[in-house]
Protein backbone atom coordinates (compact mmCIF):
# COMPACT_ATOMS: atom_id res chain seq x y z
CA UNK A 1 0.00 0.00 0.00
CA UNK A 2 1.62 3.52 -1.00
CA UNK A 3 1.43 6.08 1.95
CA UNK A 4 2.39 10.07 1.68
CA UNK A 5 3.11 12.22 4.18
CA UNK A 6 2.16 16.29 4.21
CA UNK A 7 2.53 18.97 5.90
CA UNK A 8 1.31 22.43 4.56
CA UNK A 9 0.14 25.95 5.56
CA UNK A 10 0.99 29.84 5.90
CA UNK A 11 3.97 30.32 8.10
CA UNK A 12 5.34 33.24 6.34
CA UNK A 13 3.56 33.13 2.51
CA UNK A 14 2.51 29.46 1.22
CA UNK A 15 4.50 26.40 2.67
CA UNK A 16 4.77 22.56 1.63
CA UNK A 17 6.70 19.75 2.45
CA UNK A 18 5.83 16.74 0.90
CA UNK A 19 5.99 14.89 -2.32
CA UNK A 20 5.81 17.47 -4.96
CA UNK A 21 3.14 16.57 -7.35
CA UNK A 22 0.83 17.10 -5.03
CA UNK A 23 2.00 20.72 -4.10
CA UNK A 24 -0.35 22.36 -6.28
CA UNK A 25 -3.59 20.57 -4.36
CA UNK A 26 -2.59 21.75 -1.23
CA UNK A 27 -2.37 25.10 -2.36
CA UNK A 28 -6.06 25.07 -2.70
CA UNK A 29 -6.45 25.61 0.86
CA UNK A 30 -4.98 28.60 1.19
CA UNK A 31 -7.58 31.71 1.25
CA UNK A 32 -10.27 29.60 1.89
CA UNK A 33 -12.92 31.36 3.85
CA UNK A 34 -13.25 29.24 6.94
CA UNK A 35 -14.33 29.78 10.75
CA UNK A 36 -13.88 25.92 11.55
CA UNK A 37 -11.15 25.63 14.61
CA UNK A 38 -10.25 21.94 13.50
CA UNK A 39 -11.92 20.35 10.15
CA UNK A 40 -11.03 16.77 9.36
CA UNK A 41 -11.41 16.72 5.26
CA UNK A 42 -11.73 13.02 3.67
CA UNK A 43 -11.59 13.43 0.03
CA UNK A 44 -11.02 11.24 -3.00
CA UNK A 45 -8.99 12.20 -5.75
CA UNK A 46 -6.91 10.91 -9.24
CA UNK A 47 -3.42 12.21 -9.44
CA UNK A 48 -1.57 10.84 -12.94
CA UNK A 49 -3.88 8.51 -13.44
CA UNK A 50 -4.23 7.03 -10.35
CA UNK A 51 -6.77 7.36 -7.48
CA UNK A 52 -5.79 8.62 -3.61
CA UNK A 53 -8.07 9.12 -1.05
CA UNK A 54 -6.32 12.20 1.22
CA UNK A 55 -7.12 12.65 5.37
CA UNK A 56 -6.80 16.33 6.17
CA UNK A 57 -6.21 17.70 9.20
CA UNK A 58 -6.66 21.30 9.32
CA UNK A 59 -6.67 23.94 11.33
CA UNK A 60 -8.38 27.41 10.27
CA UNK A 61 -9.57 29.87 13.07
CA UNK A 62 -7.50 31.61 15.11
CA UNK A 63 -4.13 30.94 13.14
CA UNK A 64 -1.02 34.39 12.64
CA UNK A 65 1.67 34.16 10.47
CA UNK A 66 5.18 34.60 12.02
CA UNK A 67 5.04 37.81 10.65
CA UNK A 68 1.67 38.64 12.59
CA UNK A 69 -0.60 38.69 10.11
CA UNK A 70 -3.92 37.37 10.38
CA UNK A 71 -5.74 34.81 8.19
CA UNK A 72 -3.10 31.56 8.23
CA UNK A 73 -4.04 27.94 8.59
CA UNK A 74 -1.96 24.75 9.35
CA UNK A 75 -2.52 21.13 7.77
CA UNK A 76 -1.48 17.96 8.66
CA UNK A 77 -2.52 15.25 5.75
CA UNK A 78 -2.09 11.08 4.90
CA UNK A 79 -2.57 9.96 1.46
CA UNK A 80 -3.52 6.21 0.51
CA UNK A 81 -4.18 4.39 -2.59
CA UNK A 82 -6.94 2.63 -0.67
CA UNK A 83 -10.03 3.64 1.20
CA UNK A 84 -9.03 2.77 5.12
CA UNK A 85 -12.22 2.48 6.73
CA UNK A 86 -10.86 3.50 10.66
CA UNK A 87 -11.07 7.41 9.58
CA UNK A 88 -11.41 8.15 13.14
CA UNK A 89 -8.26 6.32 14.13
CA UNK A 90 -6.45 8.27 11.58
CA UNK A 91 -7.91 11.82 12.96
CA UNK A 92 -6.51 10.65 16.42
CA UNK A 93 -3.57 9.98 14.71
CA UNK A 94 -3.01 13.26 13.36
CA UNK A 95 -4.72 14.95 16.04
CA UNK A 96 -1.96 13.32 18.60
CA UNK A 97 0.97 14.25 16.57
CA UNK A 98 -0.26 17.82 16.13
CA UNK A 99 -0.56 18.08 19.96
CA UNK A 100 2.94 16.17 20.64
CA UNK A 101 5.09 17.73 17.52
CA UNK A 102 3.21 21.04 16.25
CA UNK A 103 2.28 22.73 19.38
CA UNK A 104 4.59 24.88 20.80
CA UNK A 105 6.95 23.87 18.02
CA UNK A 106 5.46 24.92 15.10
CA UNK A 107 2.49 26.96 16.38
CA UNK A 108 3.08 28.56 19.90
CA UNK A 109 -0.26 29.13 21.73
CA UNK A 110 -0.33 32.88 22.36
CA UNK A 111 -3.70 35.02 23.29
CA UNK A 112 -5.90 32.41 22.46
CA UNK A 113 -4.15 32.14 18.93
CA UNK A 114 -1.93 30.18 17.18
CA UNK A 115 1.20 31.98 15.79
CA UNK A 116 4.02 30.20 13.62
CA UNK A 117 7.37 29.87 15.04
CA UNK A 118 8.73 28.91 11.92
CA UNK A 119 9.06 30.68 8.59
CA UNK A 120 9.23 27.55 6.37
CA UNK A 121 8.40 24.20 6.63
CA UNK A 122 11.34 23.21 4.26
CA UNK A 123 13.96 25.34 6.68
CA UNK A 124 12.72 23.06 9.70
CA UNK A 125 13.81 19.50 8.43
CA UNK A 126 14.07 18.00 11.49
CA UNK A 127 10.67 18.87 12.58
CA UNK A 128 9.35 17.45 9.65
CA UNK A 129 10.87 14.30 10.27
CA UNK A 130 9.61 13.83 13.44
CA UNK A 131 6.27 14.41 12.52
CA UNK A 132 6.71 11.55 10.20
CA UNK A 133 8.23 9.27 11.80
CA UNK A 134 5.32 9.35 14.54
CA UNK A 135 2.47 9.35 11.90
CA UNK A 136 4.26 6.09 10.56
CA UNK A 137 4.40 4.14 14.16
CA UNK A 138 0.59 4.84 14.79
CA UNK A 139 -0.10 4.26 11.76
CA UNK A 140 1.87 0.35 11.78
CA UNK A 141 0.04 -0.27 15.23
CA UNK A 142 -3.63 0.70 13.61
CA UNK A 143 -4.07 -0.22 10.53
CA UNK A 144 -4.93 -4.16 9.93
CA UNK A 145 -6.12 -6.12 6.24
CA UNK A 146 -9.55 -5.54 7.38
CA UNK A 147 -9.06 -1.64 8.01
CA UNK A 148 -8.46 -0.99 4.44
CA UNK A 149 -10.57 -1.37 0.94
CA UNK A 150 -9.29 -0.42 -3.14
CA UNK A 151 -10.95 2.45 -3.86
CA UNK A 152 -13.43 0.61 -7.03
CA UNK A 153 -16.76 2.25 -6.94
CA UNK A 154 -15.82 5.63 -5.15
CA UNK A 155 -16.44 8.78 -6.73
CA UNK A 156 -13.73 10.94 -7.22
CA UNK A 157 -14.29 14.51 -4.83
CA UNK A 158 -16.51 17.32 -6.43
CA UNK A 159 -19.91 19.23 -6.03
CA UNK A 160 -21.49 19.22 -2.62
CA UNK A 161 -19.24 18.89 0.52
CA UNK A 162 -21.56 16.86 3.08
CA UNK A 163 -20.67 17.26 6.91
CA UNK A 164 -21.24 15.82 10.29
CA UNK A 165 -20.42 15.41 13.97
CA UNK A 166 -17.16 12.86 13.93
CA UNK A 167 -18.25 11.26 17.10
CA UNK A 168 -21.74 11.00 15.99
CA UNK A 169 -21.51 9.58 12.53
CA UNK A 170 -20.52 5.79 11.77
CA UNK A 171 -17.95 4.22 9.55
CA UNK A 172 -21.03 2.70 7.34
CA UNK A 173 -22.31 6.64 6.83
CA UNK A 174 -18.66 8.13 5.74
CA UNK A 175 -17.68 5.39 3.29
CA UNK A 176 -21.32 5.56 2.09
CA UNK A 177 -21.10 9.34 1.55
CA UNK A 178 -17.63 8.94 0.41
CA UNK A 179 -19.20 6.77 -2.80
CA UNK A 180 -21.43 9.19 -3.30
CA UNK A 181 -19.68 12.98 -3.05
CA UNK A 182 -16.27 11.71 -3.38
CA UNK A 183 -15.47 14.01 0.25
CA UNK A 184 -16.86 14.61 3.63
CA UNK A 185 -16.17 17.04 6.40
CA UNK A 186 -15.85 16.15 10.07
CA UNK A 187 -15.38 17.86 13.38
CA UNK A 188 -15.59 17.70 16.77
CA UNK A 189 -17.10 21.01 16.78
CA UNK A 190 -19.65 20.63 14.01
CA UNK A 191 -23.51 20.37 16.13
CA UNK A 192 -24.77 16.53 16.33
CA UNK A 193 -28.40 15.83 15.18
CA UNK A 194 -29.76 16.42 18.04
CA UNK A 195 -28.23 20.09 18.41
CA UNK A 196 -29.40 20.79 14.68
CA UNK A 197 -32.38 19.62 15.51
CA UNK A 198 -32.96 22.37 18.45
CA UNK A 199 -31.65 24.93 15.70
CA UNK A 200 -34.76 24.03 13.60
CA UNK A 201 -36.90 24.31 16.15
CA UNK A 202 -35.02 27.60 17.34
CA UNK A 203 -35.29 28.75 13.42
CA UNK A 204 -38.81 27.64 13.11
CA UNK A 205 -39.90 29.86 15.88
CA UNK A 206 -37.64 33.10 15.13
CA UNK A 207 -39.43 32.64 11.54
CA UNK A 208 -43.16 32.47 13.09
CA UNK A 209 -42.78 34.73 15.39
CA UNK A 210 -40.66 37.50 12.77
CA UNK A 211 -43.79 36.36 10.22
CA UNK A 212 -46.06 37.82 13.34
CA UNK A 213 -44.54 40.74 13.70
CA UNK A 214 -44.11 41.51 9.99
CA UNK A 215 -48.00 40.38 9.77
CA UNK A 216 -48.46 43.01 12.54
CA UNK A 217 -46.12 45.76 11.25
CA UNK A 218 -48.10 45.43 7.66
CA UNK A 219 -51.65 46.01 9.69
CA UNK A 220 -50.61 49.32 11.69
CA UNK A 221 -48.93 50.25 8.27
CA UNK A 222 -52.06 50.28 6.36
CA UNK A 223 -53.79 51.53 9.26
CA UNK A 224 -51.36 54.24 9.14
CA UNK A 225 -51.18 54.88 5.53
CA UNK A 226 -55.26 55.08 5.75
CA UNK A 227 -55.34 57.31 8.98
CA UNK A 228 -52.92 59.61 6.37
CA UNK A 229 -55.35 59.64 3.41
CA UNK A 230 -58.58 60.51 5.17
CA UNK A 231 -56.85 63.40 6.97
CA UNK A 232 -55.65 64.47 3.85
CA UNK A 233 -58.91 64.40 2.38
CA UNK A 234 -60.61 66.27 5.46
CA UNK A 235 -57.99 69.32 5.46
CA UNK A 236 -58.30 68.85 1.53
CA UNK A 237 -62.11 69.35 2.54
CA UNK A 238 -61.28 71.86 4.91
CA UNK A 239 -59.42 73.77 2.69
CA UNK A 240 -62.03 73.91 -0.27
CA UNK A 241 -64.83 75.40 2.43
CA UNK A 242 -62.25 77.89 3.50
CA UNK A 243 -61.90 78.68 0.83
CA UNK A 244 -65.36 79.32 -0.04
CA UNK A 245 -66.22 81.09 3.44
CA UNK A 246 -63.30 83.28 1.85
CA UNK A 247 -65.04 83.94 -1.03
CA UNK A 248 -68.56 84.72 0.54
CA UNK A 249 -66.45 87.11 2.97
CA UNK A 250 -65.15 89.06 0.03
CA UNK A 251 -68.47 89.40 -1.84
CA UNK A 252 -70.24 90.80 1.31
CA UNK A 253 -67.22 92.90 1.72
CA UNK A 254 -67.51 93.99 -2.15
CA UNK A 255 -71.12 94.47 -1.13
CA UNK A 256 -70.53 96.65 2.12
CA UNK A 257 -68.65 98.99 0.08
CA UNK A 258 -70.95 99.50 -2.36
CA UNK A 259 -73.22 100.37 0.21
CA UNK A 260 -71.39 102.83 1.87
CA UNK A 261 -70.52 104.56 -1.46
CA UNK A 262 -74.34 104.56 -1.81
CA UNK A 263 -74.76 106.36 1.63
CA UNK A 264 -72.36 108.64 0.55
CA UNK A 265 -74.30 109.82 -2.47
CA UNK A 266 -77.34 110.21 -0.62
CA UNK A 267 -75.49 112.22 2.21
CA UNK A 268 -74.75 114.47 -0.68
CA UNK A 269 -78.07 114.79 -2.31
CA UNK A 270 -79.11 115.57 0.99
CA UNK A 271 -76.66 118.48 1.39
CA UNK A 272 -77.64 119.66 -2.24
CA UNK A 273 -81.57 119.61 -1.12
CA UNK A 274 -80.92 121.40 1.95
CA UNK A 275 -78.89 124.10 0.05
CA UNK A 276 -82.07 124.84 -2.13
CA UNK A 277 -84.50 124.28 0.59
CA UNK A 278 -82.36 128.00 1.92
CA UNK A 279 -83.16 129.16 -1.27
CA UNK A 280 -86.38 128.55 -1.16
CA UNK A 281 -86.53 129.78 1.87
CA UNK A 282 -84.75 133.48 1.00
CA UNK A 283 -87.40 134.07 -1.86
CA UNK A 284 -90.57 133.30 0.07
CA UNK A 285 -89.21 136.18 2.68
CA UNK A 286 -88.64 138.96 -0.63
CA UNK A 287 -91.55 137.54 -2.52
CA UNK A 288 -94.56 139.19 -0.52
CA UNK A 289 -92.77 142.39 -0.61
CA UNK A 290 -92.22 142.43 -4.13
CA UNK A 291 -95.54 141.79 -4.52
CA UNK A 292 -96.86 144.67 -2.58
CA UNK A 293 -94.62 146.62 -4.05
CA UNK A 294 -95.63 145.79 -8.07
CA UNK A 295 -99.60 146.09 -6.84
CA UNK A 296 -99.00 149.56 -5.53
CA UNK A 297 -97.61 150.48 -8.32
CA UNK A 298 -99.83 149.57 -10.23
CA UNK A 299 -102.36 151.39 -8.76
CA UNK A 300 -101.24 154.67 -8.61
CA UNK A 301 -100.38 154.36 -12.48
CA UNK A 302 -104.36 154.70 -12.82
CA UNK A 303 -104.46 158.29 -10.58
CA UNK A 304 -104.58 161.69 -12.69
CA UNK A 305 -101.70 164.23 -11.86
CA UNK A 306 -99.14 165.16 -13.87
CA UNK A 307 -96.48 164.78 -11.18
CA UNK A 308 -98.03 161.34 -10.00
CA UNK A 309 -97.48 160.26 -13.48
CA UNK A 310 -93.78 160.92 -13.47
CA UNK A 311 -93.16 158.91 -10.85
CA UNK A 312 -94.38 155.89 -12.17
CA UNK A 313 -92.37 155.99 -14.81
CA UNK A 314 -89.39 156.55 -12.95
CA UNK A 315 -90.63 153.37 -11.01
CA UNK A 316 -91.61 150.69 -13.45
CA UNK A 317 -88.53 149.83 -14.82
CA UNK A 318 -87.21 149.10 -11.01
CA UNK A 319 -90.35 146.52 -10.81
CA UNK A 320 -90.29 144.98 -14.54
CA UNK A 321 -86.82 144.23 -13.30
CA UNK A 322 -87.97 143.04 -9.72
CA UNK A 323 -90.73 140.90 -11.18
CA UNK A 324 -88.72 139.53 -14.42
CA UNK A 325 -86.40 138.25 -11.55
CA UNK A 326 -89.26 136.59 -8.95
CA UNK A 327 -90.03 134.69 -12.43
CA UNK A 328 -86.19 133.64 -13.28
CA UNK A 329 -86.37 132.41 -9.75
CA UNK A 330 -89.43 130.67 -9.59
CA UNK A 331 -87.63 128.64 -12.96
CA UNK A 332 -84.77 127.98 -11.31
CA UNK A 333 -86.60 126.62 -8.48
CA UNK A 334 -89.26 124.30 -10.85
CA UNK A 335 -86.31 122.71 -12.61
CA UNK A 336 -84.55 122.35 -9.24
CA UNK A 337 -87.57 120.51 -8.28
CA UNK A 338 -88.05 118.71 -11.21
CA UNK A 339 -84.10 117.57 -10.71
CA UNK A 340 -84.63 116.18 -7.30
CA UNK A 341 -88.25 114.95 -7.57
CA UNK A 342 -89.16 117.36 -4.38
CA UNK A 343 -92.56 115.97 -2.61
CA UNK A 344 -96.11 117.96 -2.60
CA UNK A 345 -96.56 120.78 -0.29
CA UNK A 346 -96.69 120.02 3.16
CA UNK A 347 -94.31 117.00 2.82
CA UNK A 348 -90.71 117.23 4.23
CA UNK A 349 -88.09 117.39 0.84
CA UNK A 350 -85.22 115.19 1.92
CA UNK A 351 -87.49 112.47 3.68
CA UNK A 352 -87.45 110.04 0.99
CA UNK A 353 -83.83 110.38 1.22
CA UNK A 354 -83.22 110.35 4.62
CA UNK A 355 -85.34 107.02 4.46
CA UNK A 356 -83.02 104.63 1.65
CA UNK A 357 -80.01 106.31 3.52
CA UNK A 358 -81.60 104.71 6.69
CA UNK A 359 -82.38 101.45 4.95
CA UNK A 360 -78.68 101.25 3.49
CA UNK A 361 -77.62 101.84 6.74
CA UNK A 362 -79.49 99.23 8.58
CA UNK A 363 -78.43 96.44 5.53
CA UNK A 364 -74.80 97.64 6.00
CA UNK A 365 -75.10 97.47 9.52
CA UNK A 366 -77.04 94.08 9.15
CA UNK A 367 -73.59 92.54 6.57
CA UNK A 368 -71.05 93.98 9.11
CA UNK A 369 -72.69 91.72 12.12
CA UNK A 370 -73.17 88.88 9.95
CA UNK A 371 -69.24 88.64 9.14
CA UNK A 372 -67.74 90.33 12.63
CA UNK A 373 -70.41 89.43 15.29
CA UNK A 374 -69.99 91.34 18.15
CA UNK A 375 -70.21 89.89 21.91
CA UNK A 376 -71.88 92.00 24.86
CA UNK A 377 -68.44 93.48 26.13
CA UNK A 378 -67.85 95.19 22.86
CA UNK A 379 -65.19 92.19 21.85
CA UNK A 380 -65.65 89.60 18.34
CA UNK A 381 -67.26 86.59 19.66
CA UNK A 382 -65.28 83.21 19.11
CA UNK A 383 -67.89 81.33 16.57
CA UNK A 384 -66.15 83.63 13.65
CA UNK A 385 -62.99 82.72 14.88
CA UNK A 386 -63.46 79.00 14.85
CA UNK A 387 -64.97 79.69 11.57
CA UNK A 388 -62.28 80.86 10.37
CA UNK A 389 -59.59 78.68 12.75
CA UNK A 390 -57.34 77.68 10.14
CA UNK A 391 -56.45 80.97 8.90
CA UNK A 392 -56.19 82.66 12.46
CA UNK A 393 -53.73 83.40 14.51
CA UNK A 394 -53.02 83.43 18.20
CA UNK A 395 -55.39 85.34 20.43
CA UNK A 396 -55.61 87.34 23.83
CA UNK A 397 -59.45 87.66 25.06
CA UNK A 398 -59.40 89.98 28.49
CA UNK A 399 -63.37 89.06 29.76
CA UNK A 400 -64.52 91.92 30.92
CA UNK A 401 -62.55 94.67 28.75
CA UNK A 402 -64.65 98.14 28.01
CA UNK A 403 -63.57 97.49 24.13
CA UNK A 404 -65.89 101.33 23.81
CA UNK A 405 -63.44 103.43 26.40
CA UNK A 406 -60.30 100.97 25.78
CA UNK A 407 -59.16 100.86 28.78
CA UNK A 408 -58.93 98.93 32.57
CA UNK A 409 -59.92 100.02 36.03
CA UNK A 410 -56.99 99.44 38.46
CA UNK A 411 -57.59 97.19 41.43
CA UNK A 412 -60.27 95.36 38.94
CA UNK A 413 -59.83 91.77 38.75
CA UNK A 414 -60.12 90.29 34.85
CA UNK A 415 -60.32 87.14 33.08
CA UNK A 416 -57.85 86.07 30.04
CA UNK A 417 -58.46 83.18 27.88
CA UNK A 418 -56.19 82.39 24.94
CA UNK A 419 -58.05 81.61 21.61
CA UNK A 420 -56.95 79.79 18.61
CA UNK A 421 -54.23 77.90 20.14
CA UNK A 422 -53.10 74.58 18.86
CA UNK A 423 -52.55 73.52 22.38
CA UNK A 424 -53.93 75.97 24.87
CA UNK A 425 -53.65 73.50 28.22
CA UNK A 426 -49.70 74.07 27.72
CA UNK A 427 -49.83 77.93 27.62
CA UNK A 428 -47.88 80.08 30.25
CA UNK A 429 -48.71 83.47 30.74
CA UNK A 430 -46.79 86.49 31.74
CA UNK A 431 -47.93 90.16 33.09
CA UNK A 432 -46.07 93.28 33.60
CA UNK A 433 -48.26 96.13 35.29
CA UNK A 434 -50.59 93.58 37.12
CA UNK A 435 -50.79 90.70 39.37
CA UNK A 436 -51.99 86.99 38.08
CA UNK A 437 -53.84 85.04 40.24
CA UNK A 438 -53.76 81.16 40.93
CA UNK A 439 -51.32 79.78 38.65
CA UNK A 440 -49.50 80.80 35.53
CA UNK A 441 -50.13 78.08 32.94
CA UNK A 442 -53.06 77.03 31.45
CA UNK A 443 -55.70 77.95 28.45
CA UNK A 444 -56.98 80.98 30.55
CA UNK A 445 -55.62 83.11 34.02
CA UNK A 446 -57.05 85.88 36.21
CA UNK A 447 -55.46 89.05 36.90
CA UNK A 448 -55.77 92.64 38.71
CA UNK A 449 -54.06 95.75 36.90
CA UNK A 450 -51.46 97.09 39.49
CA UNK A 451 -50.04 99.94 37.11
CA UNK A 452 -51.76 103.48 36.61
CA UNK A 453 -50.81 103.74 32.86
CA UNK A 454 -50.86 100.19 31.18
CA UNK A 455 -51.22 96.21 31.21
CA UNK A 456 -48.60 94.02 29.05
CA UNK A 457 -49.56 90.58 29.01
CA UNK A 458 -47.89 87.62 27.53
CA UNK A 459 -49.03 84.18 26.20
CA UNK A 460 -47.09 81.50 24.84
CA UNK A 461 -46.77 77.60 24.37
CA UNK A 462 -44.45 74.67 23.62
CA UNK A 463 -45.52 74.73 19.99
CA UNK A 464 -43.94 78.20 19.83
CA UNK A 465 -46.75 79.73 19.35
CA UNK A 466 -46.79 83.44 21.33
CA UNK A 467 -49.32 86.87 21.55
CA UNK A 468 -48.69 89.53 23.59
CA UNK A 469 -51.37 92.30 23.93
CA UNK A 470 -51.35 95.84 25.69
CA UNK A 471 -54.20 97.43 27.72
CA UNK A 472 -54.29 101.16 28.92
CA UNK A 473 -55.20 101.27 32.65
CA UNK A 474 -57.77 104.13 33.63
CA UNK A 475 -56.23 105.98 36.15
CA UNK A 476 -57.54 106.66 39.50
CA UNK A 477 -57.52 110.74 38.98
CA UNK A 478 -59.86 110.00 35.88
CA UNK A 479 -62.13 107.70 38.12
Amino acid sequence: MDIEIFVHGVPNGQSFWGKEEDRNYFGNFYGQSNSDVVKYLIQTRSSNGKAYCYYNYLVYQNVIGSDGREGSYFGLSIRFDAYCKDFIGIYKILDVVFTAHVQNKILKAQNGKYKYVVADFGSASELMGNIKDAIWKLLQSMLTNESVCNLGGFVIGGGNLPTSNIYEISANVVETTLKQYGKIALSPYYPTGREKSIAQQCDSKLQSVKQQYEDRYRVAINAQEQTNRSLQNSLASAQRECAKLQETVAGKDRIIVQKESDITNLKYQIKQIGQTKKTIENLNLIKAPITELANVFGGQGGQGGEDKSFSVKRVIPIVNFLVNLAILLFVLILVALLMFKLPTKGESSDKPLRDSISVLLDENETLKKQLYPIGKDGTPTEEIFNTFSSAKSVRIDVQGYNERNKHLEKGVKYSVKVLHSQNPEEGNWEISGGEIIGGHEGKSIEFIPKDDNEVTIKYSNSNGETESRRLKVKKIADQ
